[in-house]
């Protein structure tokens, strides 16, 4: 029993030793074959080698490739570039591994990657471009993992994507890019996860989004440009998006359904430049926008009535040149805008209804160019702004009424401009703005609006009637120029003259003594701020 078991260990061990001796590595330095003997050569020098270590090139005259059909292995890149007789990759049926990068760049007659049947990885990037026969890719079909990017890119007879059946992840970018024939996505329908951006752009013939119906999240960018796509039908199962958004110079889309399952977006959202957009009735479960939401330059789009369930946008809310929008009855629970409100040249544009629940924004408002403007309405829970407040060339517009509520101190700088119909500008944050800053340009508005000095003394009219208080005193009164003011612990104190110039301003604390000597006879206006109140009193200089 012994001895047999010894005659089989020896048998095994002989065994062992013939097949490492069959399979052998070699080319550690790589190699390029650019005639067919230089292929044939292959066999003839290493008979027995199934693993080149290094980068391997083929290129300029090959016809066929099967003195490589023992190689199992490739350490390195594995490039086709620019052969000019090959048409397929037969006698590549061995190879399971590249360990570099995969590369198909300009082959002149390839027609598929028929001969990678059993290609499993691809540890670096695949790269196929500008191959202008290639008509499929079914030669991918037990492909598992691209461990970079993945370029499909001006293969203008590639018409499908099957064949990639077998990757549900990608580990970088993906793009399909410029594919003239490119009809469908079928081919992907396992693909769940795309950990760098995915990049859909001039391929006219692609109409639907069909076979990334798996898809759920795209850890950065997703960008559809120059598509003849009607809808977005196919991309239901996306809940993520972890850059940003874009839809651009897509002129035959005229929806966007497709995108309900999205919840969040990391960075921006651009829909720009689809010429047949005519509404939105998207984006219903998506929450939050990390950077800006822009909708520009949509030629047709008549209506937004999407994203009723988005809370904020950490950027700036974008809507311009859209010259059919009449309205929007979307944002219903948009509270915070991170950045500014920028309307402008939506010639159609009735009413802002959907923004009423809009309290917070952190840098400008901006509405310009309105034609059809009625009133600011939607803007009456708006609290506060971090910025300027800019309304200019709105022809409809007769008064601020529903801007009301903004606090004073969050406006910087006010611009009320080119309003033809404007008189009525004397509400109470427009009122404490020009008492406390002189930072303001009012003009060519009607009258009650057309500079600062007028609506300042409008304000002071109305402030006196409408808040008074039997506990501040302002004494003697008239003055020959010393002027006392007590009962009031602390306010931010202006004197102003007819004018509207401010001469004076300070902050005060209990009763305080002011000094008008040095100034003329005549009227001044003393304004008392506090965090809650304003007091407003005429002051007479003798």
């Amino acid at each position: 029993m012994t001895k047999i078991m010894s005659v089989f260990i020896i048998m095994l061990s002989i065994m062992a030793m013939s097949s490492h001796a069959l399979a052998q590595s070699c080319l550690p330095e790589g190699v390029t074959f650019n005639t067919q003997q230089s292929v044939e050569d292959f066999l003839a020098n290493y008979p027995n080698c199934s693993e080149i270590e290094g980068n391997v090139r083929v290129t300029g005259k090959v016809t066929n490739l099967e003195p490589l059909n023992k190689i199992l292995k490739i350490g390195g890149n594995l490039s086709f570039d620019y052969t000019e007789q090959l048409i397929d990759l037969r006698g590549l049926e061995s190879l399971e591994v590249i360990g570099g990068n995969f590369l198909l760049l300009g082959n002149q007659k390839l027609e598929s990657l028929n001969g990678l049947d059993k290609l499993q990885r691809i540890n670096g990037d695949a790269m196929l471009t500008s191959n202008i026969n290639l008509i499929s890719i079914a030669g991918f079909k037990s492909l598992k993992r691209i461990g970079g990017y993945f370029w499909i890119k001006s293969n203008n007879k590639l018409s499908s994507l099957k064949g990639l059946e077998g990757i549900d992840s990608l580990k970088s970018d993906f793009v399909i890019s410029d594919n003239k024939e490119l009809i469908e996505l079928e081919g992907l329908n396992g693909l769940k996860h795309i950990n760098g951006s995915l990049e859909i752009d001039k391929n006219p013939a692609l109409t639907n989004l069909k076979g990334l119906d798996s898809l759920k999240s795209i850890y950065w960018n997703f960008r559809l440009i120059t598509l003849n796509l009607a809808n977005l039908d196919g991309i239901q199962s996306l809940k993520t998006i972890g850059g940003f958004f874009e839809s651009r110079f897509n002129f035959k889309i005229a929806s966007l359904e497709g995108l309900d399952g999205l919840e969040s977006i990391g960075g921006r959202v651009t829909i720009a430049t689809n010429n047949s957009l005519l509404s939105f009735k998207s984006f219903a479960n998506l929450k939050t926008i990390g950077g800006d939401l822009r909708i520009e330059n949509n030629e047709l789009l008549q209506s937004i009535d999407g994203f009723r369930n988005i809370e904020s946008i950490n950027g700036y809310l974008v809507i311009r040149e859209n010259p059919t929008l009449k309205e929007f009855d979307a944002f219903n629970r948009l509270k915070s805008l991170g950045g500014g409100l920028y309307f402008a040249d939506n010639i159609s544009l009735e009413n802002c209804t959907g923004l009423d629940s809009l309290r917070s924004i952190g840098s400008i408002f901006y509405l310009s160019n309105h034609k059809n403007l009625e009133n600011f309405n939607a803007f009456q829970s708006l609290k506060s702004v971090g910025g300027s407040i800019s309304l200019l060339n709105l022809d409809k517009i007769e008064s601020l009424s529903g801007l009301d509520s903004i606090d004073y101190q969050s406006i910087d700088t006010l611009f009320i401009q080119s309003c033809p119909k404007l008189s009525e500008c004397n509400i109470w944050s427009v009122c404490m703005h020009l008492a406390t800053s002189e930072l303001s340009f009012i003009q060519y508005n009607n009258i009650g609006c057309n500079s600062p000095t007028e609506i300042h003394n409008i304000c002071k009219v109305t402030s006196v009637e409408l808040i008074e208080s039997d506990h501040i005193e302002v004494y003697p009164n008239p003055s020959t120029g010393i002027i006392f003011i007590s009962g009031i612990e602390s306010a931010m104190m202006t004197i102003s003259d007819a004018l509207g110039k401010n001469i004076m301003k300070q902050s005060i604390f209990g009763a305080t003594e002011i000094n008008l000597s040095n100034q003329a006879v005549g009227t001044y206006y003393l304004t008392l701020t506090t965090k809650n109140q304003v007091f407003t009193k005429i002051i007479v200089k003798e």
